[in-house]
């Protein structure tokens, strides 16, 4: 891949706060990274880890470098000074890199772009849940009540840390005034956080991506059942999902770690075998032979990666319609939706999935088709590059 004639080549700065366990914002970083090398572009990455707020006075330490850190500004005006972007676009900034990053862009007048991989600007733990629900109680509002239910990592002078650092920012005007544009993954998000207190004119909507293997087509044997591929979490459904496989004889196959995975491990359900945490690279052979994936998530995902990863196998999703999830599976075109935490519905849902077998390849080729339409490479290279260009015009309009 090269870039377009019609595009320039950009200097793009990207800049991410790793977690210590790796998820989906790191795949997203690095794929996107390696998407506009492929295209030409120049890239740089500025980083931190979580564990460098080590020393630090636990939570409370740890959330107050959250809203202000004179250390990373520093660091990161001279990755600016060494590189020279034309644009800085942010992944991840909590909790050591900050919003002071986006001061030292101000004032070297290069634009900023921020992905919204998470709720972390309208929810003290990130992402709309609590007590086995969705909860929404801090959108748009000074977040009482995420301290007072402790949503920091249990802890409720954490809890009050973190929302000093995000109110203040909100009050200052940080995320309304300090960055050019916002990429959301999905419309769901967008207007989660437009209803959060972003500006609509802001927002822009920029789907992740897959690398659709055109060396391994949608036909071949579907003789390993169903496939489920997550972190084994209550907020992603393991529970309801192990709760409609009592009453089930469809064979089941689990991917993934977390606190259920001993829940997991234990079920003895002979229909279920549960895989442990595979090599991501071993995931696309593995869907390739399912006859279906299920994502029964019980919270407001962002996007949903393993959906798409899913479509490009030729692989039919049956998925809770829940948020962005209702937008990425069109019911019986590319797979089948049921209500969140519904048992009954989604056993119904596999029950009918199972006994056709056609149909369900049908909607496997839909998704396939349209993985290759709206979430290949280039199409996300075009997207990304349109919002760039749009943020540049926007700060060469203000410096004028």
């Amino acid at each position: 891949m090269t870039a377009s004639p019609m595009r320039p080549r950009l200097r793009i700065l990207l800049v991410h706060n790793r977690y210590m366990n790796p998820g989906g914002e790191d795949v997203v970083l690095e794929a996107e990274r390696d998407l506009l090398l492929r295209f030409g572009h120049a890239v740089d990455v500025f980083t931190r880890q979580n564990e460098d707020i080590r020393g630090l006075a636990g939570n409370v330490g740890a959330a107050l470098t959250a809203a202000y850190n004179p250390s990373t500004r520093a660091a990161f005006e001279k990755s600016i000074a060494d590189f020279g972007p034309d644009v800085v676009h942010a992944h991840n900034l909590f909790p050591v890199i900050s919003p002071s990053i986006y001061n030292a862009c101000n004032a070297a007048r290069i634009p900023v772009v921020q992905t919204l991989h998470n709720y972390r600007l309208l929810c003290l733990s990130a992402n709309l849940y609590r007590d086995g629900k969705v909860c929404e109680a801090c959108v748009g509002q000074v977040p009482i009540q995420g301290v007072r239910h402790r949503c920091y990592r249990g802890s409720a002078a954490g809890s009050a840390a973190v929302a000093t650092a995000f109110q203040a920012n909100w009050w200052m005007g940080t995320w309304n005034k300090r960055v050019d544009l916002y990429i959301a993954p999905t419309a769901f998000a967008r207007e989660k956080f437009i209803e959060g207190g972003l500006r609509p004119e802001s927002v822009r909507v920029k789907p992740h991506f897959v690398n659709l293997d055109l060396d391994h087509p949608a036909k071949g044997p579907r003789d390993l059942g169903a496939l489920y591929v997550g972190r084994l979490v209550k907020e992603k459904g393991v529970t309801t999902l192990l709760e409609a496989w009592r009453g089930l004889t469809v064979p089941l196959r689990i991917v993934g770690s977390g606190p259920l995975a001993d829940a997991v491990r234990a079920e003895g359900n002979p229909w279920v075998e549960y895989c442990g945490q595979l090599d991501r690279r071993d995931i696309p052979a593995l869907m390739r032979r399912s006859r279906f994936l299920i994502v029964p998530s019980e919270w407001f995902e962002t996007f949903g990666l393993v959906i798409i990863e899913a479509m490009s196998a030729g692989l039919p999703v049956i998925a809770s319609r829940l948020g962005a999830m209702g937008e990425l599976v069109s019911h019986e075109t590319n797979g089948l939706l049921f209500t969140a935490g519904n048992v009954d519905e989604l056993r119904a849902r596999v029950t009918w999935a199972w006994e056709n077998p056609e149909a369900m390849r049908a909607m496997g080729a839909d998704g396939r088709a349209r993985a290759g339409r709206l979430y290949s490479p280039s199409a996300n290279h075009d997207a990304l590059l349109s919002i760039y260009s749009e943020a540049m015009a926007g700060a060469a309009r203000r410096r004028a």
